[in-house]
C-alpha cells in the first residue's frame, strides 16, 4: 500500500520541523511574559501601596509582599492548566485571594472589606489583561507556528509554481471551511445516524483532496483512476489514522514526564506537524505517483531509444 507507506514517511521526515512551532511559540510567550509580567509586579504593588497608605501610611515589606503573592501562585494546581487559568481569570476567586493576601501583610489594622475590595478591583482589571495578554499571544504563536511549520512540510513534500499554490491554498480553506461546518450542522441535528453523515464528509473531503491533487501534479502523467479510489481513500484514512495515533503516543509519553508546561508546549508542536501532514498527504501521494509513472515512462522511452541506437 503505497499511499500508507508515503505517509508515514512523509510523518517520520516532517519531525525534522518540531522546532519551529516550538521556537516561534516560545518567542510569542516570551514576549507576552515580558510584557504581563512587569505590568502585573507594578499593579500590585500600586494595591500594597494604596493599601497602606489608605488605612495609615504603614511601611511596606516587599520581601513579604513578594512571599505572598509567589505562595498564592504556587498553591495553585498547575498540572490542571485549563482550571488554574480559569480562577486566575475569575474575578471574584482574586478578590477573595488578594484580601486574604492584604489581610495577612496587615495583620494589626482594621480592614474595611469594602474599601480593599475597591481598591482591588481596578488591580483585578489589570491582572486579567495582562493574563488575556498571554493568552493572545500564546494563540498568536499557535497560529504563526502552524502556519510557518504547515508551509514548511508542504514545500518539503511537494513543489508547487507559485499560482497553483495561492490558487489552492484558497481552495484548500474554503473546503476546510465546508468541511468544518458540515461536521457541526450534523452534530448540532436531531439524526440518529450522525457518525454516518460524518464519516461521509470526511470520505468526501479526502476524495477531493486527491481530485485536487491530481489537477496540481497529475493532469497528463497519471490516469485519474488511478488517483481517486476507493482503495486509496480508505488508505488516506488508515494512514492518517496511524499518524494521529502516533502523535498521541508521543504526547502521552511526554506527560509521563509530569512536567505540564513542556507536554503543552511539546503537544502543540507535535500537534501541529501531524495536521500538516495530514493536509499534506494527499497531495504528497499525488505528487509522488505523478513523478513515478512520469520516470518509468521517460526510463522506457530512454531504454527503447538506446535499443534503437544500438540497432
Amino acid at each position: 500500500m503505497r499511499v500508507l507507506k508515503v505517509s508515514l514517511l512523509n510523518y517520520l521526515k516532517s519531525l525534522k520541523y518540531i522546532f519551529t512551532p516550538l521556537g516561534i511559540l516560545s518567542l510569542c510567550l516570551i514576549i507576552g511574559l515580558s510584557i504581563a509580567i512587569p505590568g502585573i509586579i507594578n499593579s500590585v504593588k500600586s494595591l500594597v501601596n494604596s493599601v497602606a497608605q489608605t488605612f495609615g501610611g504603614y511601611e511596606v515589606d516587599w520581601d513579604a509582599v513578594s512571599g505572598e503573592f509567589t505562595n498564592f501562585l504556587l498553591k495553585q494546581d498547575w498540572s490542571d492548566l485549563s482550571t488554574t487559568v480559569a480562577n486566575l481569570m475569575n474575578k471574584n476567586y482574586l478578590i477573595a485571594s488578594f484580601t486574604e493576601i492584604i489581610q495577612n501583610l496587615f495583620p494589626t489594622i482594621q480592614i474595611d472589606v469594602a474599601t480593599v475590595v475597591a481598591l482591588i478591583n481596578q488591580t483585578i482589571a489589570e491582572v486579567v489583561a495582562y493574563i488575556l495578554l498571554i493568552l493572545v499571544f500564546i494563540i498568536l504563536g499557535f497560529i504563526l507556528g502552524f502556519t510557518i511549520t504547515r508551509q514548511q512540510v508542504k514545500n518539503d513534500l511537494v513543489k508547487r509554481k507559485l499560482w497553483k499554490a495561492i490558487v489552492f491554498s484558497i481552495v484548500d480553506i474554503i473546503i476546510s471551511l465546508l468541511v468544518l461546518y458540515g461536521i457541526v450542522k450534523v452534530l448540532m441535528s436531531d439524526s440518529p445516524v450522525k457518525a454516518l453523515f460524518i464519516i461521509l464528509i470526511i470520505l468526501a473531503a479526502l476524495a477531493f483532496s486527491l481530485f485536487e491533487g491530481w489537477l496540481v501534479h497529475g493532469v497528463k502523467r497519471v490516469k485519474l483512476t488511478k488517483v481517486l479510489n476507493i482503495w486509496n481513500i480508505l488508505a488516506l484514512i488508515l494512514s492518517d489514522i496511524i499518524v494521529v495515533g502516533m502523535a498521541a503516543l508521543t504526547i502521552f509519553l511526554v506527560s509521563l514526564a509530569k512536567l505540564p508546561a513542556v507536554t503543552v508546549v511539546i503537544g502543540l508542536s507535535v500537534i501541529t506537524i501531524t495536521i500538516a501532514v495530514v493536509f499534506a498527504n494527499a497531495e504528497a501521494y499525488v505528487y509522488y505517483l505523478a513523478n513515478d509513472v512520469w520516470f518509468k515512462k521517460e526510463s522506457k522511452k530512454l531504454e527503447k531509444k538506446l535499443k534503437e541506437q544500438q540497432q
